[in-house]
C-alpha cells in the first residue's frame, strides 16, 4: 500500500476537518470558551442566540439523518419502526405535552437525559471507526473498556444533570450525589486509560508505511514467481 493512500484513508475528509469537526476539537473548544466567557455573554445577550447557534449546528445533521432513513425505499423498509412507528409516537407525545405541563416536563426530561446518550454511543462509533481505518484492531477485552469509558463519561452527565446541590436543605443529598460524581470520575478514568495504553502499545507494534511496501513487494514478487503478476 502507497504511503499517500494509507494516509489518506486513514480519515474521512482530512487530518484538520475529521479532528476539528469529527472528533470534537471545536465542540471542546465552544466549553473552554463558555467557562471563561459563558457567564458576561448570556447575561449581555438575548437567551435566544444559544438555542439559534444550537438549531443552525444541529440543523443539518437532523437533514442527514432524515435522508439517510427516509430517502430510499429499502432504509425505509429497514427502519421502518423507527420510520414510522416511532415517529408516531413522538408526534403524539408532542402534541400532548404542549398541553400538559407535568407530561411536558417528564417529555423534556427524557429528551435531555437521551441526548447524551446519543452522544456517547456516536462518538464511541466514531472512535471504533478511526481505529479500524488506522488500520488498529483490538482485543474484545479492550473494545469493552473504550465501550465502558464512553458510558461512564454518560454516567458523569447523568449525575451532573439530574444531581442539582443547589436546594437548600438538601445536604444528605449532595454528600450522596459527590459521592457518586467521585466515583463515576474513578471510573470513568480507569475505563480511558485501560484501552488508550493498550491501543498505544499495539500502535507502537504496528509496522511503519515503509515496512508494509516491503511486505506488498514481496508479496507481489511472489506473486510473479507463480505466474499470477507481470
Amino acid at each position: 500500500m502507497a504511503d499517500g493512500a494509507s494516509a489518506h484513508n486513514r480519515w474521512l475528509f482530512s487530518p484538520l476537518a475529521d479532528l476539528v469537526l469529527g472528533c470534537g476539537l471545536a465542540y471542546a473548544g465552544v466549553f473552554v470558551w463558555m467557562s471563561l466567557f459563558g457567564p458576561g455573554f448570556i447575561a449581555t445577550n438575548p437567551l435566544y442566540y444559544m438555542p439559534l447557534v444550537s438549531l443552525a449546528l444541529s440543523g443539518p445533521h437532523y437533514g442527514a439523518t432524515l435522508l439517510r432513513v427516509y430517502e430510499r425505499a429499502a432504509d425505509r423498509r429497514r427502519y421502518a419502526f423507527f420510520a414510522v412507528w416511532a415517529t408516531l409516537v413522538v408526534i403524539v407525545a408532542f402534541a400532548v405535552a404542549v398541553n400538559n405541563p407535568f407530561f411536558g416536563s417528564l417529555f423534556f426530561t427524557l429528551y435531555v437525559t437521551w441526548s447524551p446518550r446519543h452522544y456517547t454511543g456516536q462518538n464511541y462509533g466514531l472512535a471504533v471507526m478511526f481505529l479500524r481505518r488506522r488500520g488498529l484492531s483490538f482485543e474484545p477485552s479492550a473494545k469493552r473498556w473504550l465501550y465502558a469509558s464512553f458510558i461512564t463519561s454518560y454516567i458523569m452527565t447523568f449525575l451532573v444533570l439530574h444531581g442539582s446541590n443547589e436546594a437548600a436543605g438538601h445536604k444528605v443529598k449532595a454528600a450522596v450525589t459527590t459521592t457518586f460524581d467521585t466515583d463515576a470520575l474513578l471510573a470513568s478514568l480507569k475505563a480511558t486509560t485501560q484501552p488508550t495504553i493498550r491501543l498505544f502499545r499495539q500502535l507502537r507494534a504496528a509496522p511503519s508505511a515503509d515496512d508494509r511496501n516491503v511486505i506488498d513487494s514481496d508479496q507481489l514478487e511472489n506473486l510473479r514467481a507463480l505466474g499470477y503478476a507481470e
